[in-house]
């Protein structure tokens, strides 16, 4: 995985993971935030928690190379305007 600076913050960036790696990243982000009446907030700044849309090419994992049927999905990304920004990265590929 690699790592962009993003308004004084890190993101990780999906980039050559496998689906299973994908959904522990997304399911690790889910626990800092708790769930309320509102919605979500982040549990060390309190901030109501924001969505944006990560487009994520699937590539098939036998090919060293970015290969693969061209289907790209959207994913649902959670963050925390105040603590991490919105990302600017929105992009990325999975290896299955």
């Amino acid at each position: 995985m690699k790592k962009l600076s993003l308004k004084d913050q890190e993101i990780i960036v999906f980039s050559k993971v496998t689906g299973d790696k994908a959904n522990k990243i997304l399911q690790d982000r889910q626990a800092t935030y708790d769930k309320t009446d509102d919605g979500f907030k982040c549990k060390k700044c309190g901030s109501l928690i924001q969505q944006t849309t990560l487009y994520v090419s699937i590539h098939h994992k036998l090919f060293p190379s970015c290969a693969g049927s061209g289907e790209v999905q959207q994913v649902n990304y959670p963050y925390c305007p105040k603590c991490e920004g919105e990302p600017e990265t929105v992009r990325g590929c999975v290896h299955i």
